[in-house]
């Protein structure tokens, strides 16, 4: 629902939206990751082509952003459709909608293009392209055909000088995977400023500073992982993961963009796509501490203990910190280990960097947990045998995840922790009460576990989704 803002606010920002002469494109996609690095190609290659202003339909584009902070955009979707984004087009003053659509598997790139103005659903331009054998020219490839197709027809009057006849790129052809960064005068201009803010507490300052050093100087790769850590750091998965997808554009061989795209989509958890991402990683660079620690944080984000713990440690051994000994603890609490989960978070600072993975990992153990100690319930009252091992083993994860969840650095500011704390500590009672029932038999202490485990539960699911 769109904010209403001050009257002369609202001109003012309409005005500069319509300022430019240039015809408007809005280009979105359908939040694919493929889809996405095909829409910044896109927009990257049509502002160089044609006499427009490209807008991505993204919290990174300034146009978008501004209109968002004030008022004249409705809120970014969580899932895109034509429909929205033609809403969106019309919004911003668009003159045509451009609906990018791409899909890796394998070696082979399937996209598609869509052209639409914003107050009509009919197309008035498509196509189709794919590419096999992909590198990290393909996806340029097929944008330089749609551009030079489009030229010819729904563009023609809007190509720069000089542009009406070039050519397509050649698929296969030699690009630089990792062009130059512009002189570091703005990277050391703008990040220790950024720094300080941080450190103040300023983040929405230096947030806005970070964008504005990115819309100033986009080849400066320094000032564009400092932003995507920020963003990630404050729980803005999708703006951080877009702004790491359209880097990627520009710097496709980086090994730590990479690894900040797998840290993005753990973040959402789209473990698929982070499992895929993981493999890669770990062909390209086997002996990467940083590489093992992903895979510990996707094997928590799957309930996988033993699998965690064995990656953690090979962390904690070359490159321990207090990021990885707090998911070591979590790693533990998962085993049922109480005291070594809360020994090791004894000895780890207050650092909250990593209660985003915590949360993940709380809320899917929480789930989970609930839904065995329901099923021991039921298979008891069936007559089931031999069910008090698991009761037990159950219950000594339920208590570490308490202790766990009652002694994790948290953000300040927020009650959220005190909630999920209080709902690991139901989960552990309820735990300890389905211990009971499956020695005793007696149906009362059935009752009071459900209703135990009924309460964490909606206090857990209270809990703001982020």
């Amino acid at each position: 629902m769109i904010v209403q803002r001050p009257f002369l606010v609202s001109l003012l920002l309409a005005c500069a939206l319509a300022a430019p002469a240039q015809v408007k494109l809005l280009v979105a996609d359908d939040g694919d990751a493929a889809s996405q690095d095909m829409a910044y190609t896109v927009s990257e290659l049509f502002e160089k082509d044609l006499d427009v202003r490209v807008v991505v339909w993204s919290k990174t584009d300034p146009i978008v952003r501004d209109a968002l902070l004030n008022g004249l955009l409705e809120a970014l979707p969580e899932k895109r459709t034509i429909a929205l984004a033609r809403r969106a087009g019309e919004q911003l003053g668009c003159t045509y909608v451009l609906w990018v659509v791409g899909r890796k598997v394998d070696q082979k790139l399937s996209t598609s293009l869509e052209v639409f103005r914003p107050n009509s659903g009919r197309a008035i331009f498509r196509n189709r392209s794919d590419a096999t054998n992909v590198n990290a020219n393909s996806g340029l490839s097929i944008a330089a055909d749609w551009s030079q197709k489009l030229r010819v027809d729904v563009f023609k009057s809007m190509a720069r000088v000089g542009q009406e006849d070039a050519p397509p790129v050649i698929p296969g052809t030699t690009v630089v995977e990792n062009p130059p960064p512009l002189p570091q005068g703005v990277s050391t201009q703008f990040l220790p400023e950024a720094e300080k803010l941080i450190a103040e507490g300023r983040i929405a300052e230096a947030m806005s500073l970070l964008f504005r050093a990115v819309d100033q100087s986009p080849l400066d790769l320094d000032l564009r992982l400092a932003l995507i850590e920020l963003l990630r750091n404050q729980g803005l998965g999708m703006e951080s993961n877009a702004l790491i997808e359209s880097t990627l554009v520009l710097f496709p061989g980086h090994v730590q963009l990479r690894l900040e795209s797998v840290r993005a989509l753990l973040d959402q958890g789209s473990l698929d796509l982070a499992q895929t991402a993981l493999n890669e990683a770990l062909v390209r660079t086997p002996e990467d501490p940083a590489v093992w620690q992903l895979n510990g944080e996707y094997a928590l984000l799957r309930l996988q203990g033993a699998r965690a713990r064995a990656e953690l440690l090979r962390v904690m051994a070359k490159a321990p910190g207090p990021r990885v000994q707090q998911l070591l603890a979590l790693a533990v609490a998962l085993e049922g280990d109480a005291p070594e989960a809360e020994h090791l978070l004894n000895q780890t600072p207050a650092d909250s960097s990593s209660y985003r993975r915590f949360e993940q990992v709380s809320t899917a153990f929480a789930q989970a947990g609930a839904a065995e100690l329901s099923e021991i319930l039921r298979l008891k009252r069936l007559g089931t045998a031999d069910l008090l091992r698991r009761a037990q083993l159950a219950s000594a994860k339920h208590r570490a995840m308490a202790s766990v969840a009652a002694r994790f650095p948290t953000p300040a500011g927020t009650q959220e922790p005190a909630v999920r704390a209080l709902a690991h500590n139901l989960l552990a009672q309820a735990a300890g009460q389905v211990v009971d029932f499956v020695k005793t038999g007696n149906h009362d202490t059935a009752g009071e576990a459900e209703i135990s485990i009924s309460d964490a539960m909606r206090r857990l699911n209270a809990i703001p989704s982020k």
